[in-house]
C-alpha cells in the first residue's frame, strides 16, 4: 500500500489564540504578527492544537518489504503524488532487476545542489586526520573559498556539471589574467580532492 498523508501532532497554542466552531467541530483560531487569521483543528485534550505539516507526506513499501516514509517536499496534493509515482516507478524497476538501489541514490546524489555537496565535503574534512594531525580551520576556509569560486565560475549547479574541459578553460582564462602557476595549482588540487571524495562517497 501507498499513500499521502500530512504529518499531525498536538503543540501549545499560540498567544491569543481562541477556540471557535467550524463545520460542527472546535477549531483553534488565531491571529498571526502580519494580521493573517489561521486556523488549526483542536488537540482531544482541549488544551493544545494540533499541527497540520505544510508539506505532504509519502507512506510506501519497499522493494524488500520495508515499510518507508519520507516527505516529498511539495505542497500541492498532485505536485506530491507525481514524486510518490516515481518513487513507486524506481521500487517496481529495482524488483524487476533493471536497476539496482546502488543506482537509485547516484541518482539523487546527481539531483542535490553543488552547494549541499560541499557543504558535507567540509564537514567531513573537520574530523579528517592527516598523519594523526586534524585538518586546520585554515586548510578548510581556502578550500571552500576555491571551490566557490569555482562553482561561480564554471557554472556549477549540479554533478554533472563538472567536467575536465571547463577546469580547463577555467586554468587558460586564469592563465591569461597572470593567476600565478601555484596558485593554480592549489585549485586543481582543490577540485581534485573534492571529486575524489566525491566518488569515494
Amino acid at each position: 500500500m501507498a499513500n499521502l498523508y500530512k504529518k499531525t501532532y498536538p503543540i501549545p497554542m499560540p498567544d491569543g489564540a481562541e477556540i471557535v466552531t467550524r463545520r460542527g467541530k472546535p477549531t483553534v483560531q488565531w491571529r498571526t504578527k502580519h494580521g493573517r487569521i489561521k486556523t488549526a483543528p483542536l488537540a482531544e485534550d482541549g488544551k493544545r492544537m494540533m499541527y497540520v505539516s505544510e508539506v505532504w507526506y509519502a507512506r510506501y513499501t519497499d522493494h524488500v518489504g520495508n515499510d518507508k516514509r519520507i516527505s516529498t517536499g511539495c505542497r500541492d496534493e498532485q505536485a506530491a503524488q507525481r514524486v510518490l509515482s516515481d518513487v513507486l516507478s524506481e521500487q517496481e524497476k529495482i524488483r524487476a532487476g533493471f536497476i539496482t538501489p546502488q543506482e537509485i541514490e547516484v541518482a539523487e546524489h546527481s539531483k542535490a545542489a553543488i552547494t549541499d555537496h560541499i557543504e558535507k565535503y567540509l564537514e567531513h574534512l573537520k574530523i579528517k586526520r592527516v598523519r594523526g594531525r586534524k585538518v586546520s580551520d585554515n586548510y578548510r576556509k581556502n578550500v571552500k573559498s576555491r571551490l566557490n569560486i569555482l562553482i561561480h565560475d564554471l557554472k556549477i549547479k549540479k554533478l554533472a556539471d563538472i567536467t575536465s574541459d571547463a577546469m580547463n578553460r577555467w586554468l587558460s582564462k586564469a592563465e591569461d589574467k597572470d593567476m600565478a602557476a601555484a596558485t593554480r595549482n592549489e585549485y586543481v588540487i582543490s577540485m581534485h580532492a573534492f571529486c575524489n571524495w566525491l566518488v569515494r562517497e
